[in-house]
């Protein structure tokens, strides 16, 4: 059963993904890691997530769950488009969430032997300065209570992690559907009009491609 029902509270982490891989091992499920501050936070490939005072950071511990980067994708989107209005938030392939074209949200997904563990980072109250992402406080011009956002979160994450017909949302909300783009692979790139099949690979120019084997998807 993929339910979140216990948390973890704490101050200043290296990474909330490490805690949470950690506890995993030790045999827990259903938890929910959050921190203040993450002094070694990542996102995917190894990238660095600013993690400065007054963002949302929390991984899960979960049994093994198919499709999770478009779980925990929708379950943010919803979240957000919840503050902002129905439609607002915009989902670029395979898990980053965007307002207005500008990053808001980053999960990093990483899966083990029995288990895997989601990594969310939201920017909220925090001090956003590069000029491609937002927030969700610079977005309604005022600040949001942590611990209020943390229950919302989970519980929209509740409803993905079981819900049935997830690339139907997904594909919805993804707005790299359709578009033409650029893919950069460790072993080369391709470009052609993004599609996906029924298993979420990404279709570019008749290939098949996996989130865990994509570094990067552009436009073209």
């Amino acid at each position: 059963m993929h339910r979140l029902n216990s948390f973890l509270k704490l101050e200043k982490v290296e990474s909330t993904n490490d805690i949470a891989k950690e506890s995993g091992l030790r045999g827990e499920r259903g938890l929910v890691v959050s921190a203040l501050y993450q002094n070694a936070g990542r996102g995917r490939n190894g990238r660095e997530w600013i993690s400065s005072g007054g963002g949302l950071y929390l991984s899960i511990v979960i049994e093994k769950t198919d499709l999770l980067p478009f779980r925990t994708a929708l379950a943010v989107s919803e979240i957000i488009d919840g503050f902002l209005g129905s439609g607002i938030s915009k989902i670029k392939w395979p898990n980053d969430v965007l307002v207005r074209g500008k990053k808001i949200s980053g999960i990093l997904c990483e899966g083990f032997m029995n288990f895997d563990v989601a990594g969310i980072g939201i920017n909220v109250n925090n001090e956003v300065t590069l000029e491609c992402a937002t927030s969700l406080g610079r977005e309604l011009d005022r600040n949001i209570d942590l611990n209020d956002l943390l229950s919302v979160v989970a519980g929209s994450l509740n409803k993905w992690l079981t819900h049935d017909d997830v690339l139907t949302y997904y594909r919805k909300k993804c707005a790299t559907m359709g578009r033409r783009v650029r893919v950069l692979l460790s072993t080369g790139e391709v470009s052609g009009i993004a599609d996906m099949d029924e298993k979420g690979f990404l279709l570019v120019d008749g290939r098949a491609i996996s989130v865990y084997e994509t570094m990067r998807v552009e436009k073209d």
